[in-house]
């Protein structure tokens, strides 16, 4: 086209889409929040998982002070696959619910069955209040295993027994979260305490 002298030029139309200079300015401003974001999320789920880890280690240190305080054996039941644990305790129906009325006397005038009773055995139950609920690991946090004398264990259901004296077996137990540094709660046979290590120190 053609311009006629003394008319002004028609603007040319401006092309759509961006140019190199936005195009490297958006994706720096996304490089900066991601290199922001990323640790933080990082930070959080070390935090999330050390919290956890602390809460198994105090499951595991109350059970062994309360099988000493009631005289009765205690376990940590851990579902390794589901992320779950429990406080529970050895007893029967009668120790777990003292206001139970107690077993009728026993009858002298006639045979007397040697057998124990079949209403009252002592089984695993958990113990009372909201200690004795079952609690669950945080979001994308699990139990990677335990190791014990026997060998490792990583799926199905677990158990850390403490005996009346409080004495159990040694055991290692991994809690994990993928990206961020995994930790051992080390139970020893006979201390008090459940000591919380990194995973490459266990």
């Amino acid at each position: 086209m053609r311009t006629v002298p003394g008319q002004p030029s028609r603007p040319r139309g401006r092309r759509a889409g961006f140019t190199l200079l936005e195009v490297v300015a958006v994706v720096a401003i996304l490089a900066l929040v991601l290199g922001l974001l990323v640790p933080n999320l990082a930070i959080t789920r070390q935090g999330d998982l050390r919290a956890d880890a602390r809460n198994v280690a105090g499951a595991l240190e109350y059970a062994r002070q309360r099988a000493v305080m009631t005289g009765k054996p205690h376990r940590v039941l851990i579902g390794l696959e589901e992320g779950w644990y429990q406080l529970e305790w050895f007893v029967t129906d009668a120790e777990e619910d003292p206001s139970a009325p107690p077993p009728p006397p026993l009858d002298l005038r006639g045979p007397i069955s040697l057998s124990p009773p079949s209403d009252d055995v002592p089984s695993y139950r958990a113990v009372p209040g909201e200690l004795g609920n079952v609690r669950w690991l945080g979001r994308d946090i699990a139990f990677e295993g335990v190791q014990m004398d026997e060998g490792w264990f990583d799926s199905g259901e677990f158990q850390v027994v403490f005996a009346s004296d409080g004495s159990t077996a040694p055991a290692q137990i991994v809690l994990a979260s993928e990206g961020v540094q995994g930790y051992v709660l080390d139970v020893s046979p006979l201390l008090d305490t459940v000591r919380i290590l990194d995973d490459e120190q266990g």
